[in-house]
Parts: C-alpha cells; structure tokens; sequence
C-alpha cells in the first residue's frame, strides 16, 4: 500500500500547486481503484491463511443481512430498484461477523451493478432445522452461459467493457465464496435470461 499512499499524497500536492484538471481526477481515480484490488488481495490472503479459524462469535444474522437493505436502499432507489426482504427475524448465527457482513455487502453490490433499472431485488432468509438458506434474487442483463460457477474464479468478469464503466475487480464473489467456505457452506448461482440471477447460500447454524 505504500506506493500507492506516496502517489496519492503527491498527486494532493500536484492539485495545491497547479489546480484540479482532468489528469489529476484521472489519477486519483485509478489509485482508488488500485487501493480497492489491493485491499480484496489482503482479504482473499488473510482467508486462505486463516482456514477458518478467525475468531467467533454469536450475532443476529437477519439484522446483519437488514442492515445492508438500510445501507444499499438510497443507492437502489437512485437506479430505480426496489428492494424486497424477506428475512425471517431472530436468526442467531456463530461465525465470523466481519466475514458474512463483507460477504452480504458483496452481493448486495454485485447486485446493484448488474441490475436492471426498474426492477425487483429480492433477498429470503430462512431457517430450517440447523440450516439456513439465503437467496438474492436480481433481474439482469448480464447472463453467463454454460458453466455459471465461473463466475466465482478470481478476476473474472461477465462483460470486461461494461465491467470497466461501473468498476470493480473481478475479485468480489471469489471472496464471497472464501467466506461461506470458511463458515462451512456452500453457494450456488442460477442465472437464465427472462428470469433473472439468483445465488443461493446455504450455511449451517
């Protein structure tokens, strides 16, 4: 990370002695976008380092997945979403926090991205024995075909065009899966065109 903070703090400067130009807001915006593959890098290494083993603790899953819905719903309501939860209350896991709120802000994002305008983002969250499923439900244009669990391989991107004008890595649903793995769940993703992209996550309790 120390190059890129030395490039940002002389790029600072650059704007104080000559003024914001077009150059200059390119610049940040590519360190910003490099900070971003730098920190996912550090998540996906501390993962595969910890195996799992990170510290516990018991939390409200469904008021960690509610809260996403609070944070995501002015982004949403901008792009003309509607965001639909249906979270069954009282949901109380043990894992990692940190982890499954990166891994819910994760989806929550890829959502938001790849959605539709003016369409439905559905998220379930229910409770079955000593099992919970969770689904996230969006319309999309963006529709892989064949083997869709490549959508979980490191850098990869439906549509590297589009993906270079909404941003992001290629790294978000690796680290989504080196989450659920840690937790000793699984996720799946059905995507047809006319019916949307779902993931489903399956975790035990």
């Amino acid at each position: 990370k120390t190059p890129l903070t030395i490039i940002e703090a002389n790029t600072e400067v650059l704007e104080m002695d000559q003024g914001e130009n077009q150059w200059l807001k390119s610049t940040h915006n590519q360190i910003e976008r490099m900070s971003h593959l730098v920190q996912q890098m550090v998540s996906l290494t501390r993962m595969d380092e910890e195996g799992g083993k990170g510290e516990k603790c018991e939390f409200f899953l469904s008021d960690a997945l509610l809260d996403q819905v609070e944070l995501y719903e002015p982004q949403a309501r901008s792009r003309g979403i509607r965001i639909h939860p249906d979270v069954a209350p009282g949901i109380v896991y043990r894992g990692q926090e940190e982890e499954v709120r990166q891994l819910f802000g994760i989806l929550f994002d890829n959502a938001m991205k790849y959605s539709t305008k003016d369409t439905e983002f559905v998220i379930t969250l229910r409770r079955k024995n000593r099992r919970c499923r969770m689904t996230f439900t969006n319309e999309t244009e963006q529709v892989v075909k064949g083997n869709q669990n490549i959508l979980f391989e490191r850098f990869y991107r439906v549509d590297k065009s589009h993906s270079r004008e909404i941003g992001g890595t290629g790294l978000g649903l690796a680290i989504a899966r080196n989450a659920i793995i840690m937790h000793r769940g699984a996720i799946k993703v059905h995507s047809l065109e006319g019916e949307g992209t779902t993931f489903t996550v399956r975790i035990p309790l």
